[in-house]
């Protein structure tokens, strides 16, 4: 309204927790030289708190006895309802970053910390206080003598256009990490390490694996071959000696024989390796977790039935040679 507000119309609308304002309406000697400023709270007239900031000085006048107060009042209620929640955002942000299992730091242009989470402070042997935001990276390690120690480490994706790039490094303590550094569009860069030590292992017992089993094929074929070389020489020896060629029929029956008790002894661990990965593969007792181990147990799933079928391809071929398996000839389309 148009008028002047006194005081005590004032007061009984302040919040009880802000009298300061009230305060100085008592005040006898306020220095124009000092400016104030605080904040305080009013009720509005449908009901709520609205934020308050005032400023001004004390003002003397001649022939006035008592020391004006001028200054400017500003409603500030909506700014700080958005510093509170910029306030929340940025805290839920920062424990989502310290709550990950991965190292994460984020820099600016100059290289400056930005943000990063404890299980990165614990990869590069820093304190807290030691990597605090605006701390130069590279000098900080450099001061402290911290950093990650490497062992080895190879390049995944040279870095690209935007200055992205993988790596993956084996520190002395025989730990495995991912690094993924990304460029920002401020110049910095945000860098995750992932600890892949569990799944390096399993590769080495995969790859480990993998050359047993192409030994145990090569076996295999060279042990066909050697039969088939007996074979032949027993069915040439078998025109001029029935004796030796009653001993090559023999011969190529154990060849047989052991053909199918190798094809039992590969099939027994086969069906629980294909069976066991498909279930993984499929999550019938809940997810994996990481995308590569659905791609891996889907590895393991067609190697399994690859290595099967091979299988049935060499019984198939001592049946063949046994005479036991009937070829029925029919007319076949080869473009098709």
């Amino acid at each position: 309204r148009d008028g002047l507000v006194t005081f005590d119309e004032l007061l009984p609308l302040l919040h009880p927790d802000d009298g300061y304002l009230g305060g100085i309406a008592e005040l006898t000697d306020l220095d124009p030289r000092n400016a104030v400023d605080f904040q305080f709270r009013m009720r509005h007239a449908d009901g709520r708190w609205i934020w308050l900031r005032a400023r001004g000085r004390g003002l003397t006048l001649a022939g006035v006895d008592h020391p004006r107060f001028v200054g400017i009042v500003v409603d500030i209620t909506e700014q700080l309802e958005l510093a509170a929640r910029n306030a929340a955002a940025d805290h839920r942000i920062r424990e989502a970053i310290e709550t990950i299992s991965e190292a994460f730091l984020v820099c600016d242009g100059p290289d400056r910390i930005v943000v990063c989470n404890s299980k990165f402070r614990e990869l590069n042997g820093l304190s807290e206080e030691q990597a605090l935001p605006g701390g130069r990276y590279n000098e900080i390690l450099a001061a402290t003598g911290g950093g990650a120690r490497v062992k080895d480490g190879r390049i995944l994706s040279d870095r690209s256009h935007d200055g992205s790039r993988d790596l993956e490094v084996e520190l002395v303590d025989g730990r495995w990490l991912q690094i993924s550094e990304r460029r920002t569009h401020c110049g910095g860069f945000v860098s995750v390490g992932t600890d892949i030590t569990a799944l390096k292992r399993h590769e080495t017992q995969l790859t480990a694996s993998e050359q047993r089993l192409r030994v145990s094929v090569t076996d295999l074929e060279r042990s066909r071959y050697k039969l088939e070389m007996q074979t032949q020489q027993l069915a040439e020896l078998a025109e001029m000696y029935s004796e030796q060629k009653n001993e090559a029929e023999e011969a190529n029956r154990a060849k047989s024989e052991f053909l199918a008790a190798m094809s039992h002894e590969l099939r027994t661990p086969l069906n629980a390796i294909i069976g066991f990965s498909e279930v993984m593969k499929d999550g019938h007792f809940g997810p994996l977790g990481a995308v590569k181990y659905v791609e891996y147990a889907r590895d393991i799933h067609d190697s399994g039935h690859f290595l099967l079928a091979l299988i049935d391809d060499i019984l198939d071929m001592a049946r063949i040679e046994a005479g036991r398996l009937t070829l029925e000839p029919t007319p076949t389309c080869l473009e098709e």
